[in-house]
């Protein structure tokens, strides 16, 4: 386990927001489908492939609502199977998917929405 030493005159005082996992948030968002219903997230990340994935669920008919910055409603209960087009929406595209400027580096949308092109097709 690491450790930090810090020396000095003034005891250290402050708040830390520790933001959500990226991986965690590309599995936790499609896995929604699965079981038709109503979803509270917290702590998703602003990143590029959260705002595809969030694009990506109300493309299939999902609601999405930011009730808070990092925080989401998700109700897929009236989520279709459809095949999702190639050219899904980057967060530049689609900017009406997050609730302020999204902060994504250069990376791509990973694994996260194939699996969400393929539970939505498992339905």
């Amino acid at each position: 386990m690491s450790k930090y030493l810090i020396q000095g005159d003034f005891p250290l005082r402050g708040e830390v927001t520790i933001q959500g996992a990226k991986n965690a948030a590309q599995k936790i968002l499609p896995s929604t489908i699965v079981f038709p219903g109503t979803y509270i997230l917290h702590n998703l990340p602003h990143i590029q492939d959260t705002a595809a994935l969030i694009e990506i669920l109300r493309f299939l008919g999902a609601e999405v609502t930011f009730l808070a910055p990092h925080t989401v409603r998700v109700n897929t209960e009236q989520v279709v199977a459809k095949e999702i087009p190639p050219e899904t929406p980057r967060c530049q595209q689609a900017p009406s998917c997050l609730p302020e400027p999204c902060s994504a580096g250069t990376a791509k949308s990973s694994s996260g929405i194939r699996e969400a092109t393929a539970l939505a097709n498992a339905r």
